[in-house]
């Protein structure tokens, strides 16, 4: 489901910490010193095409949790303009924002600009919320570290269905239902056509396996970007629609893996990400 719906239901909980906190969409305009993370994703939402920019563009509308996270997700993939995460200069669109909102911070730099951040993780989502009261709280409870899990037969992971997690059939796709769905499950369906529940993530791959036969192509591609999250030591995604076969990858997505055997560039190897229940591999 889409990340920035799970974070809703928990709006109602931060109160006042998150009227005040950056990124916030309310009716009135937003200042660039109120919503820098805000400001900075719209501009990088203009500067990608197709469903990307709607997914980005639906991020920064999402909650004042939703958009520094993108923003750091989407410039660390080297989109938006920058190089990524490890060029070593910072994107035009995050100029002015403190390190903390770019997920750019060196060890001992920047203190004086980092903002409080509340240890709190929501909906298994990695990403702190912002919360001036609360600076000295211990650390995120992250959970275990994400590890690759290998396939050995098609067919995807789909987690949260009224049988628990399952594996769908190879000529299945998963839909996982939003959190506002009124608490429907998730179920596998026939690839190819909308899920039946509007807003459902389609995961229709996790791995090159579960395209290995496919007519639209072998590369598995996820419509999201994945960040470092720092507290916790791994990587987690941001912006997930879900999951699809193509021959290539479109802008602002990534080929997913799910073994250290797959072939990637030189210098990176396929890496566990957490990803709305599920764990999935890139690149990195």
């Amino acid at each position: 489901m889409p990340f920035w719906a799970r974070l809703a239901a928990f709006f109602p909980l931060m109160g006042a910490a998150i009227a005040g906190a950056a990124c916030s969409s309310t009716s009135a305009a937003p200042s660039p010193s109120v919503d820098p993370a805000r400001t900075a994703l719209l501009a990088c939402c203009a500067t990608l095409t197709g469903p990307s920019a709607e997914a980005c563009t639906a991020a920064a509308e999402g909650g004042p949790t939703v958009c520094a996270p993108t923003l750091q997700a989407y410039t660390g993939s080297g989109l938006c303009g920058s190089s990524g995460s490890d060029a070593g200069v910072p994107p035009g669109v995050e100029a002015g924002l403190p390190c903390t909102v770019t997920g750019s911070c060196d060890a001992g730099l920047d203190s004086s600009m980092a903002p409080a951040f509340d240890s709190g993780e929501i909906a298994d989502s990695g990403i702190a919320v912002q919360d001036s009261a609360a600076p000295d709280e211990a650390g995120p409870d992250c959970g275990s570290p994400p590890l690759l899990h290998p396939e050995a037969l098609p067919g995807v992971y789909c987690p949260f269905t009224a049988a628990g997690a399952i594996h769908c059939a190879a000529s299945q796709q998963c839909c996982e239902a939003p959190e506002d769905a009124g608490g429907a499950a998730s179920t596998c369906q026939a690839l190819g056509p909308t899920c039946p529940i509007a807003g459902s993530l389609a995961w229709a791959c996790n791995g090159p396996l579960d395209c290995a036969s496919s007519d639209a192509g072998s590369v598995c591609c996820g419509q999201g970007a994945v960040f470092l999250d720092n507290a916790c030591g791994f990587h987690r995604g941001s912006a997930f629609q879900g999951s699809y076969c193509a021959n290539t990858c479109g802008a602002g997505e990534i080929a997913i893996c799910d073994n250290t055997t797959d072939p990637c560039a030189p210098g990176t190897t396929c890496t566990p990400f957490k990803v709305e229940g599920l764990v999935l591999g890139t690149c990195l």
